[in-house]
């Protein structure tokens, strides 16, 4: 006879009442403790044995290969995808550069003349002592500069554009509410970010 059979099985040569109860529980609570630890240390055990399946799979040679050629695959994707993006963001900026370009009318006055500017060197020169090479150079860090501010403005507008569609005013709210928001649903129906 074992665990709770043999826990209320009758305590030799006890008299009944008080002392019996007291036996049986003191059995019972003991079978139960040991039942719970010998479960405990079964989950555990296969639990460990699990995580070493685990690893041992995923640290097979072939396994480990082919998750860094996925991710070298997801990397090349992402730079591929960002260069096109860029791309074509650095086309839209030029062209308006160029249209705005042809539409100045430029007034040469002494003022712009005795002016001075950097090209890429760092000197200063003059407006009117400058070369046509040191005012291409200053157009390209002008054009790059247009495009890390627009690319900067662009952010701005849809961190405000998130911000507005979950009715928060700051970044860190959003980040909050999406969490809260995620630990009130189930795992079904959760939300993709």
């Amino acid at each position: 006879m074992r665990g709770y059979a043999a826990a209320q099985a009758p305590v030799s040569g006890a008299s009944p009442g008080p002392v019996r109860r007291t036996a049986t529980e003191y059995l019972i609570e003991r079978a139960t403790a040991l039942l719970r630890a010998r479960t405990l240390e079964a989950e555990r055990a296969a639990s460990e044995e699990a995580q070493r399946r685990w690893n041992e799979e995923r640290n097979r040679p072939e396994n480990v290969q082919a998750r860094r050629e996925q991710q070298e695959r997801a990397d090349e994707e992402y730079w591929r995808a960002r260069e096109e993006i860029e791309g074509r963001f650095t086309t839209a900026i030029l062209q308006t550069l160029g249209r705005f370009a042809q539409e100045l009318e430029m007034e040469w006055t002494r003022e712009l003349l005795e002016s001075t500017f950097a090209p890429q060197d760092g000197t200063r020169v003059n407006w009117d002592d400058a070369t046509v090479e040191q005012h291409r150079e200053r157009v390209e860090i002008f054009k790059g500069n247009a495009i890390l501010n627009s690319e900067g403005a662009a952010r701005h507008l849809k961190a405000i554009e998130a911000g507005q569609a979950a009715g928060v005013g700051r970044r860190r709210d959003l980040v909050w509410k999406r969490a809260l928001d995620e630990m009130a649903l189930g795992p079904e129906e959760q939300r993709p970010p």
